[in-house]
């Protein structure tokens, strides 16, 4: 999902995505200069593949915070990198 606005936190994120379903994982490169912000996008993994469907589906083009998202499948998971997680 990108189109964030890099002040957006992954909880926020994830309150705005969890009304198509249940996030599993999350993935949030953050700006290397200032850890603090995302670099506006972002890696969801629902648990079941409709919650998947349905947020590109109803979310794509959805304006938040005067950005429109931009949502689509990946059908492999980014790699896991200590710098993507949510905490850090």
């Amino acid at each position: 999902m990108g189109g964030l606005a890099p002040e957006l936190s992954a909880g926020d994120v994830i309150a705005v995505m969890s009304q198509w379903g249940e996030i599993e994982d999350i993935r949030m490169p953050m700006d290397e200069v200032e850890k603090v912000r995302s670099k506006g996008f972002v890696f969801l993994k629902y648990e079941d593949w409709r919650s998947a469907i349905l947020a590109v589906d109803n979310g794509n083009g959805v304006p938040l915070l005067g950005r429109s998202l931009r949502i689509d499948h990946k059908l492999h998971p980014p790699k896991q990198d200590d710098d993507t997680s949510p905490e850090g």
